[in-house]
């Protein structure tokens, strides 16, 4: 009886943080809400897609005039969300909500398996009261994807290199999704994949599987590559264009130069410069608890992949002479949350009242510092947008259309024959 209860109140504390969970992410939905040019892209696509019967075979542009566009499952998804709300741009920000509990589902469950209940209850509690968290969330665009579909990979490719070949369609069913999220984890996953690749089980299963995510991998790719062949590999053409203008090899002082921005996924989930500087350290010391604790295959697959997570994308990004923003390494948000919470229980199973009473009043500034902040932020928001575009149509003024304009969008809303 008393494991049961105790097993119950970890789903009484589960169901709590996903309430708050859902209040943070959809409370002021109207006022808080972003709706700039990647949500008015999406908005348009939308229309395009219910009213004008457009069905498009390409996806947002990852970076303008770089010909790099994604699959356009992800506009087909909005889509859904603009057509209950009849083009209303209040869809972008009941997206971003619903697209946030997927993430918190992904994140508790995927560590959960990884390591305990406990630790998962931890991982989403940071997840749910971080400011940055919050911000990240409550922002609908393709990069909200990034963190839970790598955190996806992340677990089948760890079930792969401990012997499960079944993973491997699994596998291959999130790096085809990848494709229609961002360049980045579409670049990244196959990267990390190929470095493991020789560590596969060699069996007939694992060849079988690997044949079987061929045709996975087409069916995702072949809109981009139908589109593309239609105008005259145009997009191909532009990619290759930009890639030798903007990639200019790997040199160690770039690399240096994004020494902290590769760690920038963990520092985001900080709150001041102390734990700052202590968030470059949480890397080795998950390495050295975690390998120490579990000094076997699972323990050396474990910390080679999170290794791996962190170092492709650092790597990666130093060839490219662009600029870097820091939602290009959200490959390992989720991770970086993940390795914060094993490390917090570890310091909780030493049993040492003060360590433990700590933990438990820094937690609760911790949430009040985040929470208070999301709350006392100030941002233009939907209804700002709504209030100036029906005060110019009462005025008989026209707005014309500019692409990524949230003002042209709420004219056409506002304007249209229903």
């Amino acid at each position: 009886m008393t494991p049961f209860l105790f097993k119950d109140k970890k789903y009484i504390i589960l169901l709590a943080l996903l309430v708050l969970h859902i209040f943070l992410r959809f409370y002021e939905i109207e006022t808080k809400s972003s709706f700039l040019y990647d949500q008015v892209d999406s908005a348009w696509a939308a229309k395009r897609i219910i009213v004008d019967h457009n069905f498009p075979l390409i996806g947002p542009e990852n970076k303008l005039s770089s010909g790099f566009f994604v699959g356009p499952l992800y506009y087909y998804a909005i889509s859904i969300f603009y057509f209950f709300t009849n083009l209303d741009p209040i869809a972008a920000g009941l997206f971003a909500g619903f697209t946030s509990i997927i993430g918190f589902f992904t994140l508790f469950f995927v560590v959960k398996k990884l390591f305990t209940m406990p630790i998962a209850l931890i991982a989403v509690f940071i997840n749910t009261v971080s400011y940055s968290a919050i911000e990240f969330d409550r922002v609908q665009w393709e990069v909200n994807f990034i963190p839970l579909i790598s955190l996806l990979a992340f677990y089948f490719l760890y079930k792969i290199l401990l012997g499960s070949e079944k993973h491997i369609l699994y596998l291959a069913i999130v790096v085809a999704l990848a494709f229609h999220i961002h360049l980045t984890v579409a670049v990244f996953l196959p990267l990390i994949i190929l470095f493991t690749l020789p560590f596969f089980p060699k069996t007939k299963k694992t060849f079988l599987h690997i044949l079987l995510s061929i045709p996975i991998l087409a069916v995702s790719l072949s809109p981009i590559i139908i589109v593309n062949l239609l105008n005259t590999n145009k997009y191909a053409l532009n990619q290759i264009s930009y890639i030798g203008s903007s990639f200019h090899g790997l040199h160690l002082t770039r690399v240096l130069q994004l020494f902290t921005s590769a760690f920038i996924q963990i520092e985001a989930f900080t709150i001041n410069p102390i734990m700052r500087i202590l968030g470059w350290f949480v890397l080795p010391v998950f390495f050295v608890i975690h390998f120490l604790n579990i000094p076997t295959k699972k323990g050396f697959v474990m910390v080679s992949l999170v290794f791996l997570y962190f170092l492709i994308p650092w790597l990666v990004l130093s060839t490219y002479s662009g600029e870097v923003t820091n939602y290009y390494f959200s490959t390992n948000r989720f991770l970086g949350v993940m390795i914060a919470s094993f490390i917090i229980y570890k310091l909780l199973e030493v049993k040492n009242k003060f360590i433990t009473l700590f933990i438990i009043v820094f937690a609760i500034y911790y949430a009040y510092i985040g929470i208070n902040k999301f709350l006392a932020i100030r941002t233009v928001g939907l209804q700002n947008y709504r209030a100036f575009v029906l005060d110019k149509i009462k005025k008989g003024e026209v707005i014309e259309f500019e692409q990524g304009s949230p003002f042209s969008y709420f004219y056409y809303l506002y304007t249209r024959e229903k």
